[in-house]
């Protein structure tokens, strides 16, 4: 796989409230709390207390303050009257939970948002909330793995955002993108092709990144369809804008290592000059280097040794093979170690150093053990989690078989009273003793169907959670499971061939002139590439190994590199790893929130925070970026975040978010562990 390359799995910021964002920590922090200490008028006085918090949270880092000054707030009676303070008093707490990876009290924070977004009403806002928040599910499936459903929410938004007017080319383009990426990954290029053209349609009236995304688009499909001319025509074209576009240094220097990779890979693929891509694979390493991007550094030196133990030059092979193990244990890069020590253990088998070979090799029977073990605690907790959703659906039938008999007993009661009514209307007085008892059994009878229904209710809420539980780990083991199988199973049976190739190679050097053998070999070499690319896409091995805090570093690493957007992890009390199930779905939600901020918030910075105290775990996710405007958007329920909130659910957290156009954006969560 290309690590760290432009991503086009894009999202488009869902806008819902004017939330105001501190941007200096040297702000007069007297004037705030004036604002609301001083101020009579209960609107602006609940404003200023807001912005007092979210000064707290984001730039004082006084958690503990902060929370606690913002439930205050929320438990004002006076905030009721103001539904646009209460979506911004959510949405702080939300954008906190967020940037904190407490997903449960993001989740929370932004359900009541919504609940109370629900009492504005605009139309045409709703529609344009709807689209985004389509787009935005759409890509947390595919994020996911789930391309068809990606797909799905994707013709979903784009019925609506071609009806949006006046035309806004940048969503557009998001959405077209977004669904040629699912063709492509659904390995329907026909239709990606489709879609791409549609993107070229509207290329002009977009912004250079973005221009740049869909260059890196078109260069996937012409590879997946072999077209070597539209991916000579596609670099070309990127070099150009590389050259006329204003972009930051950061930027540019991404693009420079994209396209000095697609060059090395074209030359490499199709015109067969080993030595060409080198100089091409040195100059992005080069690049990676400035970028600071230790993974892409460490695919550099892989793919240059891959290219040296091709030409039998394994000394070679093993100098830059040695930088890349070193550097991929040193970040943790768990999926890329392995690989190298493949790789190394070749190397050194083909030099006649056995020990070193099997030490390498040693290292690869390890980290394949560790994810077996792990997949099957996976499993485990997918059957728990079946069996105690079969338990529930039980309880929730019986309650409603009971709720059901003694509505029958109601009917048969009034029932008796009517007739009774009838025949005893001259004891008018016992009529009456009848009445009053009959109606307080029906109170008590109705007091007892009002209790039972509450408890179906939540009853079947906790069936919600547990399902949504059977699904987020029936696909997180499925998911694994296939990993394990292609990069195991065929990865070995492809590095097994290819060793083979290589000993005939050495015992016969007539073949290396050979192009059947050349181009057998070559293929071979491609499809084990490809086995590895796609198992390391549906399970990273730094996170089932080492863990989130280093996945998520990683996750961070790989997105400086790609110089759009810096990212910083801070990380406080995480000494201890938590369950790997936990681990997965924070890491899908910080993967999934990342991903938005890149591709629509159009920030230059983001700080991730973790903060553990005890068993309650707290996850912020702040950006730069250009934030929501409640004036702007519709006031319906975010489709776009259902799966990040389903997450959040499944770890019994709460999420809110805290934003404003042009300022910035704050998610927050907030998790109890119980481990």
């Amino acid at each position: 796989m290309r690590p760290n390359h432009i991503i086009r799995c894009l999202f488009i910021v869902l806008l819902c409230t004017k939330v105001y964002v501190v941007k200096s920590q040297n702000m007069n922090e007297d004037s705030l709390i004036n604002s609301f200490k001083v101020e009579k008028n209960d609107s602006v006085r609940i404003y200023g207390a807001l912005k007092w918090v979210n000064y707290l949270l984001n730039h004082k880092l006084e958690a503990t303050k902060g929370i606690a000054t913002l439930d205050s707030i929320k438990q004002l009676s006076t905030i009721r009257e103001y539904p646009t303070l209460q979506i911004q008093a959510y949405n702080i707490a939300g954008n906190y939970y967020k940037k904190t990876n407490n997903w449960a009290g993001a989740l929370e924070a932004f359900n009541s948002a919504v609940t109370v977004a629900e009492t504005l009403k605009d139309n045409a806002q709703r529609n344009k909330v709807k689209m985004m928040l389509l787009s935005n599910l759409g890509s947390i499936y595919n994020v996911n793995g789930d391309f068809k459903t990606a797909l799905e929410y994707r013709l979903q938004a784009l019925e609506i955002v071609e009806q949006l007017q006046p035309v806004n080319y940048t969503n557009l383009a998001t959405v077209y993108i977004n669904m040629a990426t699912d063709y492509m990954s659904l390995k329907m290029p026909e239709k990606a092709t489709e879609y791409a053209q549609k993107v070229k349609k509207v290329f002009d009236s977009l912004k250079a990144p973005l221009q740049i995304t869909a260059y890196s688009l078109f260069y996937d499909i012409y590879s997946q369809t072999k077209n070597a001319t539209g991916i000579k025509s596609t670099i070309t074209k990127l070099d150009q804008l590389i050259d006329s576009a204003s972009l930051s240094d950061v930027q540019k220097f991404d693009a420079l290592y994209t396209s000095n990779y697609m060059q090395g890979d074209y030359e490499l693929t199709y015109n067969k000059n080993q030595s060409k891509a080198i100089t091409l694979y040195q100059q992005a390493l080069d690049y990676a280097n400035k970028l600071g991007d230790d993974r892409n550094v460490v695919f550099i030196y892989n793919r240059l040794g891959n290219i040296y133990l091709e030409q039998n030059n394994y000394a070679l092979a093993i100098s830059n093979l040695l930088p890349a193990y070193e550097l991929s244990k040193a970040n943790e890069l768990t999926d890329q170690q392995l690989e190298i020590s493949k790789l190394l253990a070749r190397s050194y088998q083909q030099q006649g150093q056995f020990a070193k070979a099997a030490n390498y090799y040693s290292i690869v029977n390890t980290l394949t053990d560790s994810i077996y073990n792990n997949n099957k605690t996976n499993e485990l907790n997918f059957l728990e989690a079946k069996y105690q959703n079969q338990l529930k659906e039980k309880a929730i039938t019986e309650l409603r078989l009971s709720n059901t008999l003694n509505n029958l007993k109601i009917l048969q009661r009034n029932k008796w009273l009517i007739i009774g009514g009838a025949i005893a209307g001259v004891v008018l007085l016992l009529l009456l003793f009848l009445y009053k008892n009959s109606k307080k059994n029906q109170l008590l009878v109705k007091k007892d169907n009002e209790n039972k229904q509450q408890h179906i209710q939540f009853l079947q809420q906790q069936q919600q959670v547990v399902s949504m539980q059977s699904m987020i780990n029936g696909q997180e083991t499925e998911r694994t499971r296939i990993a394990k199988d292609l990069h195991d199973g065929l990865g070995g049976l492809f590095s097994t061939v290819k060793m083979h190739f290589s000993s005939l190679q050495h015992e016969r050097a007539d073949l290396s002139q050979n192009p059947v053998f050349i181009k057998s070999y070559e293929l071979v070499n491609t499809a084990s590439e490809e086995v590895r690319r796609i198992a390391h896409n549906m399970m990273p091995e730094v996170l089932i190994k080492i863990g989130l805090i280093q996945a998520v570093q990683e996750l961070c690493s790989s997105i400086n590199a790609g110089q759009l957007l810096h990212t910083n992890l801070m990380v406080f009390g995480m000494d201890k790893r938590l369950s790997p199930s936990t681990e997965i779905m924070l890491y899908r939600i910080v993967q999934e929130l990342l991903n938005n901020i890149m591709k629509h918030a159009q920030a230059t910075e983001a700080i991730l925070q973790f903060n553990k105290d005890g068993n309650r775990l707290t996850v912020t996710i702040e950006d730069n970026g250009r934030g929501f405007n409640t004036a702007e958007q519709s006031n319906k329920a975010s489709i776009g975040l259902e799966s990040v909130k389903s997450r959040v659910t499944y770890l019994n957290g709460q999420l809110s978010i805290d934003s404003q156009q042009e300022v910035g954006t704050t998610v927050m969560m907030d998790f109890l562990i119980n481990e």
